[in-house]
């Protein structure tokens, strides 16, 4: 169980390195995040912003999503994007999706399917989670 896992963690790594062109030394896998209280979670992967400064938090799995998980990692955290990437049995991948806005986190928010992230010729320099809650976001907002 534990080495399927981790060749499921390390496919989504090389999906996100090598389909949608995020750098490969600005996702790490295993980090150790540091919750409120000083204590850790190790993450499966983050993704990091200029030195070393993760902002996404990402789940992989093959089951449910663990929704609840997530959000208490973003409540407890200075992560703002919490991310699952699901992976069905027939190797088609999903990523699930919640944002803390303005670094305030209520559990609130609802944990939505991004079915629209871009393409990888569309991302070739931007982040594409950046690219895929902008674009999710202004749809629900009716944008």
């Amino acid at each position: 169980m534990e080495n399927n896992h981790k060749e499921l963690i390390t496919s989504v790594k090389d999906l996100l390195i090598y389909s949608y062109k995020y750098p490969e030394e600005q996702v790490i896998v295993d980090y150790q995040v540091v919750l409120k209280d000083g204590s850790t979670f190790k993450a499966d992967l983050v993704l990091t912003k200029e030195l070393s400064v993760p902002y996404v938090i990402v789940f992989v799995t093959s089951d449910v999503i663990p929704v609840e998980q997530v959000k208490m990692i973003l409540s407890q955290s200075s992560l703002q994007y919490g991310v699952a990437c699901q992976i069905k049995e027939d190797a088609y991948s999903e990523f699930w999706g919640i944002e803390k806005k303005t670094n305030i986190f209520t559990g609130n928010l609802e944990f939505e399917n991004i079915t629209d992230y871009p393409k990888p010729y569309k991302c070739t320099d931007v982040n594409f989670f950046l690219v895929a809650f902008e674009a999710f976001f202004t749809l629900i907002q009716g944008g």
